[in-house]
Formats: C-alpha cells, structure tokens, sequence
C-alpha cells in the first residue's frame, strides 16, 4: 500500500514551494482530504493519476481532475502531506495537497546517487524523520521526510544470501514491509528473471529503526514473501504477492503459498501458527491474506481449474481466474465471497476512518472495482475506475 508509516508528525514549512501562496485556497478546513492513485497501462507507456476527494462516498474517479506523473509512480500520506515518488527519475517530492484539488510543491529529495529511479516499492517510513528507499536491491538508503536530505546509507547484512537454489536476491515491496516497536520488518526471497519459478524459502530481516542494525535474519518455508497485514494486537502476518501462486498447477514440485505470523513483541516465527492456503480451499493456492478484524480477513485465490488449456503462467497470473475469498483464523476455515465475481489477482485493503474499503483489479489490470466492506462483514461495490487503484490514503 504505497510506503509504509507508523507515525506522523508536522512537516517543513520553509521549504521552496510553489502554488497557493499560504496553501489554503485548495482546501476545505471542515473536510478531510483524501488521495487515490491509479496507475493506467498503454502501448505508450504508463501513466499514475492521483485523484483528490473530501469524502470516502466516492461513486466515480474522472482522470480529468486528477493530476498525472509519469511511470509508475507512488504516494504516502505523511503528517498532513502527499509524498510521491517519481515513476521515470531518482526524486520523491512532498506537497501540500487540498481537497479542492490544489497541489503546492514543498520540497524534493534525489537519490540519484544510488538508482536512476525511487520507485514506488521501494520506500519505507520508519518514523517522521526516518525513512528507507532500497537499492541494490537489499541495501538501503536513508532519508528524513522532515528536512528532505539523506542522511546514510546501510549496506545488506553479510550473512544474506543474495544467491539462492540459482536464483537472484529480490526484497519485498512495501505492501510487504511493517514498521513495528522501532523494528522494520523487510523480507526478502527468490524468484527467478520472469517470477514464474521461486525459492522454496524466504526470509524476513528485521532492523533496529533507530541504529540500522540486522538484528534477525528470520527462515521461513512460504515462497516469495511480498505482502504483511497486522491485527488488532499488533501480531504481523506475511504472505507471498500473486506471482508464485500459479507456480504448483505449471511445475511439479514448485512451493505451496502460505503465511506465517510474527507475535507482538516478538523477532521469531510463530512456531505455533499455520496457514497453507490450499488446505483451506480444497488444493488452491492463494496470495495475500490480508486480516481485517475479529479474526477474519481475505484472501486471493487463483482457481486454476478456471485456465484453458494453453493459456502460460505469465498469462495466467493476471488474468481473471482468481476469486476473493474470506478466512476464519479461529476456525481455520475459507470460504468464496459469492457477491464478487472473477478478477486479476491483485488488490489491497484500506482501513480509512473506522471503514474498510477493498480495490480489486480486473484482467491485465486494466479496471479496478472498489467495495466497502460494511460492519457485519458484507461487501457493497462503491465505485469502478480505469487502470490499477492501487493506493487509498487520508492525507489530512
């Protein structure tokens, strides 16, 4: 879900800026603000659109309104203002941003001496004056979303393997990194060039927010870790992104998906907790569970029995052969939501305001269909946008 942020606190206001001279003019003080970023994919190239709204009542996304970056860019809501990261160069820049639909640049840092582009995936926040844009891959630079400077860099931990069963060294994106107790959880996996064949382990570093230091290098047996949720209590739960979830139904002997749950307070796996996706959905495998509340949360599940024959994994993997499904934690059970019909794979969930809202993407992530998800657990559809919604924030 764009960077991931723990705390918030008052940004710069000195910074260059440009725009509304006292960057008021584009916003209403009795309403919220709030952002939704789309990423549009064409044979020219690709395109991300932030859209501004005072409401969560959204019924329609007008592009129209929306202001444009080019690439696959990303979003943070951070202290009351908008971070974006550039989709074609190494710069992330904070605005102030109004539910009028105003943009007032405040400030812009490069990290041009460490990767020609800070993509979106690659930015965590660990406090409001510490955050991290990976290169390399696995090491990281670090940076102050306060003055807008880096301030150091930190090279991966010897003992990581960047090579494993001949596969290269891949680090999650931040819908898989947790900021927790001044502890950055990063996992880390291997897949192969076209992510069709993984690692049958990951594993997850964990930091010390405060001193950079590796103070664990957690094994687990679930391949391609690239997505984390937490519950009510603070527990963490991993789980791998859509890519290596076809693996089993086009290789013999290719990992099962699964999760694993890192305790409150605690820098181990949960030895005692397991979840193999295709247990609960008679042999499917699945991706991205995503916990909502009172034990319950979702998960997509790729049917395979839904794919043609001839139809490639690559194909396959963004095409419209998964079903969302809900999971009882306590009961260890699953089950289809019969509401929501077919769809891509990808989606995310947004707690905004004591409500719930999940965005799932259609074949080749062409559309995305947005849905509340109500108190006594049913699923209303609110609105449909073109491209990939793939970010829902509260900005102020």
């Amino acid at each position: 879900m764009g960077w991931i942020a723990i705390a918030t606190g008052a940004i710069c206001a000195s910074c260059s800026s440009s725009g509304d001279a006292d960057g008021t003019a584009g916003h209403d003080p009795s309403k919220p603000t709030y952002a939704l970023m789309s990423f549009v994919f064409a044979d020219q190239g690709t395109s991300t659109y932030v859209n501004l709204f005072d409401s969560l009542d959204i019924t329609s996304v007008d592009f129209a309104k929306a202001r444009e970056f080019s690439g696959v860019a990303g979003t943070a809501a951070i202290g009351g203002r908008l971070f974006v990261s550039d989709g074609d160069s190494p710069v992330v820049t904070r605005f102030d941003v109004g539910n009028r639909g105003s943009w007032k640049e405040e400030g812009r840092v490069s990290f041009a001496n460490y990767a020609p582009r800070a993509p979106l995936f690659s930015n965590a926040l660990a406090a409001p004056t510490r955050a991290y844009m990976a290169y390399n891959t696995v090491d990281r630079a670090v940076w102050d979303p306060l003055t807008m400077q880096i301030t150091s860099q930190q090279p991966h931990d010897a003992q990581l393997p960047l090579v494993r069963d001949g596969f290269k060294v891949d680090a999650a994106s931040a819908r898989g990194i947790v900021v927790r107790d001044q502890r950055v959880f990063w996992p880390v996996f291997w897949p192969n060039d076209d992510y069709t064949s993984f690692s049958k382990t990951s594993l997850i570093p964990v930091y010390d927010a405060d001193t950079n230091a590796t103070r664990a290098l957690l094994e687990t047996e679930c391949p391609g870790l690239d997505f984390a949720t937490q519950d009510e209590v603070g527990n963490i739960y991993f789980s791998s992104w859509i890519f290596s979830v076809p693996g089993p139904h086009y290789h013999t002997g290719a990992p099962k998906n699964c999760a694993v749950r890192i305790k409150k307070g605690e820098e181990r796996i949960d030895p005692d907790f397991s979840l193999r996706f295709s247990d609960l959905t008679d042999g499917r495998e699945a991706a991205a569970f995503s916990y909502i509340a009172n034990g319950k949360g979702f998960m997509a599940v790729f049917h395979h029995e839904l794919v043609p024959a001839g139809v490639s994994q690559k194909e396959a993997v963004e095409g419209n052969y998964w079903r969302f499904w809900s999971v009882d934690l306590t009961n260890k059970t699953a089950a289809p939501i019969e509401e929501i019909g077919l769809f891509g794979g990808g989606y995310g969930t947004f707690k905004l305001d004591g409500r719930t809202f999940v965005l799932l993407v259609s074949k080749g992530y062409a559309s995305t269909t947005a849905y509340e998800v109500l108190p006594d657990g049913k699923m209303v559809k609110r609105f449909e946008s073109r491209g990939w919604g793939h970010d829902l924030v509260k900005v102020k």
